[in-house]
């Protein structure tokens, strides 16, 4: 019986790894040859779910092992005439070391149509499927390397490197006043603080925006709590970027008010966090660079015998 075994360590916390290859939803994102899931209901080691491939056929699957946060395995349904195989079972392991998680995708099959279909699969399945489930183990770690940045970057994080500075406008101040602030301080949104203080609410360009289409040039005129959001949607310095990129998608803001004990600290945007986010993969990238630079200064060092980096590049120019 065919079998396809891979393996990758990777630095990331097992929670991180387990969330991403336990989203047995979301295959179809990760996984090249897949162009859409359909859970067919149960959950964790009663789940059933049907694949369709991007060629048209499709197949379904049901869960066969499932050891929380370890491992689980996935039965294929073999039955549909145009799957290739007459049986497919598929597990998907960590495991959880000092230096990082080893994660492990093993694949046991058995070829249809007899020995033609065993030899079709020697010489051509069998390397085809191997690249395509490579490239999946490839997808989960780029998606696991994203979470486990989200998991930790801080709000704190964002606001040691932004400042904790917030601009404020009051209830009473008109739209045309709200919006020479947010033109002079160059940002989108401002908060509205009400007579006592305490935030009313939060108005961005989008909501002086939809004032004029409704009300024309003399909406102006109006104070800013006729058209500034009341219902805000706040974090807190602990949160991770897991729970402030999940605000801003289910809730559909761009912007969220950090409050420590209740008390206003700070203001962060999706700009942040994507600014964040580059730094850090820069960060990456650099280290990666230096890293490689490190190898090849070793390498022509071992091979030339020269201590000297100048007196190298002078030899290496020449």
């Amino acid at each position: 019986m065919p079998v396809i075994h891979l393996q990758r360590k990777i630095k990331a916390h097992a929670d991180v790894v387990w969330r991403v290859i336990s989203d047995l939803e979301s295959f179809a994102e990760v996984s090249s040859h897949i162009a859409s899931v359909e859970m067919l209901g149960g959950e964790k080691e009663t789940v059933r779910r049907r694949l369709t491939s991007h060629h048209g056929y499709s197949w379904t699957e049901h869960c066969v092992m499932w050891n929380e946060g370890h491992g689980y395995a996935m039965e294929v349904d073999s039955s549909d005439k145009v799957y290739p195989f007459r049986s497919m079972h598929r597990r998907f392991e960590l495991e959880e070391h000092d230096d990082g998680v080893v994660l492990s995708m093993h694949y046991k099959y058995k070829p249809k149509y007899g020995l033609f279909g065993q030899a079709w699969d020697l010489l051509f399945l069998h390397r085809k499927r191997r690249q395509l489930y490579e490239d999946l183990l490839n997808n989960w770690i780029a998606r696991i390397r994203d979470l486990e940045w989200a998991y930790t970057v801080t709000v704190a994080t964002i606001l040691q490197s932004k400042g904790s500075d917030v601009v404020t406008a009051s209830v009473d101040d008109s739209i045309f006043e709200v919006a020479r602030i947010l033109r002079k301080h160059r940002i989108g949104c401002v908060l509205i603080r009400d007579h006592d203080g305490s935030l009313a609410g939060l108005a961005s360009e989008r909501d002086i925006v939809s004032g004029l289409g409704d009300h024309g040039p003399e909406a102006l005129k109006l104070p800013i709590c006729d058209v500034m959001s009341r219902k805000l949607v706040v974090c807190e310095p602990h949160n991770d970027m897991v729970f402030v990129m999940a605000c801003m998608t289910d809730r559909k803001v761009r912007h969220l008010p950090v409050l420590d004990g209740g008390e206003l600290a700070g203001i962060i945007s999706i700009g942040d966090v994507v600014k964040a986010r580059i730094y850090s993969l820069e960060s990456e990238s650099e280290t990666m660079r230096e890293y490689i630079a490190g190898r090849e200064w070793r390498y022509h060092h071992k091979v030339t015998g020269v201590h000297d980096v100048a007196a190298l590049r002078q030899e290496l120019g020449n």
